[in-house]
């Protein structure tokens, strides 16, 4: 699509809003014992990376005077405004709003990850140790998702601490018991 658009402008400066390749891979499926790991045949692209990089797209079409905006008909932001791609965007996950939005998104993220592990947290399976470890990693997340500024790295850390703990102890059970753990990390590496 910007290869698109970089061939119809007149001045393109649009190259720098491509999603690098290496922000396009296959997703993680499962883990499979003696076997290793499976990944999806397509490739995706983070949709929050995705996000990004269409939203600049557009400020600056519309910033550059490229695309016209009529501001007597703008809607309300309350509805819903179509963009329309001319190129391949299967599995792409589209999301048009503002940072509140991603914001909320992701700590839901976290909160269901976060009610994955706690379902097993006092698990007979788990030393005591482990268990102790684990409900430290819990609470610094919780700490983290309460703040006014998240750290993300910090909860990226912590929830791979748990992944950690959790795989020693549920070894490649660990697809069965935690996929939303493991999605995560594979998302937000």
């Amino acid at each position: 699509m910007i290869r698109d658009l970089e061939d119809e402008l007149p001045d393109p400066e649009v190259s720098h809003f491509r999603v690098r390749d290496a922000d396009v891979r296959h997703l993680f499926v499962q883990r499979l014992p003696g076997i290793g790991e499976r990944y999806t045949d397509d490739k995706y692209c983070d949709p929050r990376i995705f996000k990004t990089q269409v939203e600049g797209l557009w400020e600056y079409l519309v910033d550059s005077g490229i695309v016209k905006v009529d501001e007597s008909e703008s809607k309300p932001k309350t509805q819903s405004q179509d963009i329309h791609f001319h190129a391949p965007v299967s599995g792409s996950v589209i999301q048009q709003g503002n940072y509140n939005a991603a914001t909320v998104t992701y700590q839901n993220e976290v909160r269901q990850v976060l009610d994955e592990i706690k379902s097993v947290q006092n698990a007979a399976k788990l030393t005591a140790d482990a268990k102790d470890e684990l409900r430290a990693e819990v609470a610094t997340v919780e700490a983290q998702v309460k703040s006014p500024r998240p750290k993300h790295t910090i909860i990226r850390e912590s929830l791979a601490s748990a992944r950690h703990i959790l795989e020693h102890t549920f070894g490649a059970g660990m697809v069965h018991y935690f996929p939303l753990l493991l999605k995560f990390l594979e998302h937000h590496q």
